[in-house]
């Protein structure tokens, strides 16, 4: 009898996550993926997105929106580039103002070639506002698909992530 096989995705898959901010808090949701590095999954993601309804035009003169994707949870600030679990970031000025129908949304989409490597149990997206004067969510988005993690690929996938 043969060996039971993972399955794996044949086209991408979406993880979305939303929070709605008020005023100026640091607020994070959890979003379990159900991977662990010894789990014989791994995701491989393609690309990121970073945005929120309003734009920038909710954000008072001044005003900055941070947003970022880790695998951290119960971080006291938002993650920096460099920091250990940091997949994505992203800030929005108020300066970024556009005419014209783009003011409904401010988006960044981070694309990865080749995909990241993921197998941690859970993302934590991070959002922050300095100065505002919107309540619009803001909203991350993932693209990625399902993959095997072979024993050997073990450790490359702890090299990306800093495990070891």
């Amino acid at each position: 009898m043969p060996a039971k096989q993972t399955p794996t995705d044949m086209f991408i898959q979406f993880a979305s996550l939303q929070i709605d901010l008020t005023g100026v808090l640091l607020l994070s949701i959890l979003k379990n993926t159900g991977l662990s590095v010894r789990g014989g999954l791994m995701w491989l993601i393609h690309w990121v997105e970073l945005y929120q309804s309003g734009g920038c035009v909710g954000l008072a003169a001044g005003g900055t929106e941070y947003l970022a994707l880790s695998t951290l949870n119960g971080l006291p600030q938002i993650p920096n580039v460099g920091d250990k679990g940091l997949i994505a970031r992203e800030d929005f000025f108020s300066t970024m103002v556009t005419t014209g129908a783009s003011d409904a949304w401010a988006r960044r989409r981070t694309p990865f070639f080749p995909p990241m490597p993921l197998a941690a149990p859970h993302l934590v997206f991070y959002a922050r506002r300095n100065v505002s004067t919107t309540t619009a969510p803001v909203y991350c988005r993932v693209g990625y698909t399902t993959t095997h993690l072979e024993a050997k690929e073990y450790a490359e996938v702890a090299e990306v992530w800093a495990f070891v």
